[in-house]
């Protein structure tokens, strides 16, 4: 990789009018790739009779480690299906919120 070093002379000109650099010759570094997956599954919640039935639009907070701040928030669906995309290997651990306006919960 090489390193270029530049100086501009008036920062007013060049917020005005753009900078661009175009360098040739240079390596270009191969794409780095990583391996990432995804956490699916139901969410459900026990009615009153305590079958067990979809709980559509649970918030869903996932967190790396023990780590306390939020990584992710997604929803459950219609169906109680979520999903979190993207995620690189290690532990996570997961907090859900009920809609508690569905019908029949406890």
């Amino acid at each position: 990789m090489k390193t270029i070093k530049f100086t501009v002379a008036s920062f007013a000109v060049v917020a005005a009018f753009g900078l661009t650099l175009f360098l040739s010759k240079c390596k270009k570094d191969p794409p780095l790739m990583v391996k990432t997956y995804t956490i699916s599954g139901l969410c459900t919640y026990p009615d009153y009779a305590n079958a067990m039935v979809p709980a559509k639009g649970t918030v869903l907070t996932i967190f790396a480690g023990s780590d306390p701040n939020p990584l992710a928030t997604t929803f459950a669906d219609a169906s109680g299906n979520y999903k979190f995309m993207g995620l690189l290997p290690g532990p996570y651990s997961m907090k859900a919120k009920y809609n508690t306006e569905n019908q029949n919960t406890k």
